[in-house]
């Protein structure tokens, strides 16, 4: 509970708490925003005599499947990543992760502590930037029926619990933080784009759980692999901190002299 607190402690100290729900918020209205907005933007930019500009009109659920899969799952991802990509190689730079361990306190309730609090700081987020988007596409196109929306984000917040399990890993591992981002959002990318190959490994591809949430939102089902990707992504979040812990626990990392 202290190793917790000092986080958020940390947290506000950096201004993330009020920053980072902003951002949040943000990216969940820019998709509904946009495409209200969007007919007459181009009406605007037509100006030619003749010129015919034609849209389609969108659901509700269109474009909340559109904010979790083309904003969340991109821009949100590279937000994510570049917020906690220091997460424990801050530490290992200034020399406190050794003070800290010189404490009574486990590598694994340090490791677990920057979990948990980094993983439920983003849940309160996206759900404010998500709830947002909600909101507006309720205002500008069609209501959502709440308990469905709510089911998606929350198959989405399972992938973003996995990427936060890597983000830690890599934190753990490396000794740049340029090098942690790199690394967390190629991996992630790739297994997103893995995605959209129908290959068979999918079935236990945490970043299919993004686009089961999205299909919740266009057809209010998700398929038969849903139950596998769950399993597979809490036994991969699982190695991932595992790996973390020994890491810590063996004192390879290295301290800035």
């Amino acid at each position: 509970m202290v190793l917790f607190k000092k986080e958020f402690q940390q947290y506000q100290k950096e201004m993330k708490l009020i920053w980072l729900p902003i951002l949040c918020i943000f990216i969940g209205l820019s998709q509904p925003i946009m495409l209200h907005f969007l007919p007459d933007i181009l009406a605007s930019m037509g100006g030619s005599e003749g010129l015919v500009i034609q849209t389609t009109t969108q659901t509700g659920n269109e474009v909340l499947a559109n904010v979790i899969g083309a904003q969340f799952d991109q821009l949100g991802l590279i937000v994510i990543v570049m917020t906690f990509m220091g997460l424990v190689l801050a530490e290992k730079e200034n020399g406190m992760l050794d003070f800290i361990l010189t404490r009574p306190v486990s590598a694994t309730s340090y490791i677990a502590s920057k979990w948990l609090a980094s993983f439920s700081f983003l849940i309160v987020s996206l759900l404010i930037g998500f709830m947002a988007s909600v909101y507006y596409t309720d205002i500008y196109f069609s209501a959502v029926d709440l308990g469905l929306a709510l089911s998606a984000i929350l198959c989405y917040l399972l992938w973003i619990g996995f990427v936060m399990c890597l983000v830690l890993m890599c934190s753990t591992l490396l000794n740049s933080q340029g090098v942690v981002a790199l690394v967390s959002l190629a991996v992630a990318f790739l297994l997103k784009v893995l995605t959209g190959l129908h290959l068979p490994i999918n079935r236990f591809n945490p970043a299919s759980l993004s686009t089961q949430a999205a299909n919740k939102l266009l057809t209010g089902e998700t398929s038969t692999d849903l139950i596998w990707q769950v399993m597979a992504t809490f036994v991969l979040s699982f190695v991932l901190i595992y790996v973390s812990i020994k890491w810590i626990q063996k004192k390879n990392y290295q301290l800035k002299s």
